[in-house]
């Protein structure tokens, strides 16, 4: 439904916001620094449930490739029995390769992974099942930029 005043004056908001945005940016001059990566983008925070025994769900899509910035903090909320959920070096089942550096419960199959993603980490690291290959997926691990946080590629 069509407010009578922006029948009238349908250029309205769009001006509004052009100001607010040069008031905003426009008065800090060249002291404007780059947003912080680490609060961009998607959410930070992933639920994460089996599909059977077939895929990962990360915050409903099955086994998507996760992108994830150094320095940034992100946390995996893991419902899945019987599917303990590892943060991997090398892609397969088992525990062997776990990568533990900056991540808390690694191996959860019921609670909370906590990953600070340290500024050495591998460009290219896993998640997967412990028992079931078909269970996994790719984490791109990028520097921060001021659009870099993504999280979740499929979610661009």
């Amino acid at each position: 439904m069509v407010h009578e005043q922006q029948r009238r004056n349908p250029i309205q908001k769009p001006v509004q916001l052009v100001l607010l945005a040069i008031g905003m940016f426009g008065a800090l001059g060249d002291a404007v620094a780059g947003p912080d990566p680490c609060t961009l983008g998607s959410s930070q925070t992933q639920t994460v449930v089996n599909s059977g025994f077939t895929a990962f769900s990360l915050n409903t899509m099955l086994n998507p490739t996760l992108t994830v910035v150094r320095g940034c903090s992100y946390t995996f909320n893991i419902t899945a029995s019987g599917h303990p959920f590892l943060i991997k070096s090398v892609q397969g089942t088992g525990a062997g390769n776990a990568y533990n550096d900056g991540v808390s419960g690694n191996g959860t199959q019921s609670g909370t992974l906590t990953w600070t993603v340290a500024a050495n980490a591998p460009s290219t690291l896993f998640y997967n099942c412990q028992f079931h290959s078909p269970m996994t997926g790719t984490i791109q691990v990028i520097d921060g930029g001021p659009s870099d946080n993504v999280f979740a590629s499929s979610f661009e």
